[in-house]
């Protein structure tokens, strides 16, 4: 991962100990897995064998089952794991202005950033194992990373936006994913600045009404991630990748 950027937000001590260390790791590797193309690239004059393989995530046998709801307002949902500027939640807040239509959840600790949602966004406190399926049942579609940019970062590929994908749920984003090429069925992507909301809000009430409406886009968001996303896929992308690896002395 980009780890000078993760540790810069939390201390910069940290993110100094990793530059003057990286290079000697580096140098020392017989090949490097990198989760994006951005941070692949970024590493090519190491001169090792790279790949890109993206975050796993566990993938049910069938996409959940969806709840029961009024059947008015599509949910959307936003996991948080912690909180960071680059989740975009102000724009969150903007959506749920532009759109009374759309019902919209955030789930996670949300720290200062709290204040940035207006009052008709719910708050959850996160949740896992079966209070985060039934969460994730509820759900029409899910919203992941809507403001990457502000990592200094294109690409990213978020476990939050993975779990969307395995629940058979379809996704908003507005970053480049090594998985995803902009065309699937069932992931909007919308632009990553701070008009986008603006510009794309009916567009993705659209979108998250046809998922209401049309379970198909579910089962397409599963049957991906179950053959793209899965520990299993991954895994064994990542296995085939260390048995090619030049032997080192």
């Amino acid at each position: 991962s980009d780890a000078v950027a993760e540790l810069a937000t939390r201390s910069r001590a940290a993110a100094f100990y990793w530059r003057r260390t990286a290079s000697r790791l580096r140098s020392r590797a017989a090949g490097i897995v990198s989760v994006t193309h951005e941070l692949a690239d970024r590493l090519a004059a190491v001169g090792v064998p790279r790949i890109v393989l993206g975050n796993a995530v566990e993938v049910p046998e069938a996409p959940l089952p969806r709840a029961q709801t009024d059947g008015r307002r599509p949910m959307l949902l936003m996991l948080i794991g912690s909180p960071a500027p680059w989740h975009g939640l102000d724009r969150l807040g903007r959506l749920a202005q532009l759109r009374p239509d759309l019902r919209v959840v955030v789930c996670g600790p949300l720290g200062g950033f709290s204040a940035m949602l207006p009052a008709d966004v719910e708050r959850r406190p996160a949740v896992t194992g079966e209070a985060l399926s039934d969460l994730l049942a509820e759900m029409a579609v899910g919203v992941g990373t809507l403001a990457l940019s502000r990592s200094g970062l294109k690409e990213a590929c978020p476990l939050k936006s993975r779990t969307v994908l395995a629940a058979g749920r379809p996704l908003i984003y507005s970053h480049d994913d090594p998985a995803l090429d902009g065309s699937e069925p069932f992931a909007l992507r919308i632009p990553d600045d701070d008009g986008a909301i603006e510009r794309s809000a009916d567009a993705i009430a659209a979108f998250a009404f046809a998922a209401m409406a049309d379970p198909s886009l579910g089962h397409h968001a599963w049957s991906f991630a179950r053959h793209r996303l899965s520990v299993e896929a991954i895994e064994a992308q990542r296995l085939d990748f260390l048995r090619r690896l030049p032997k080192r002395g």
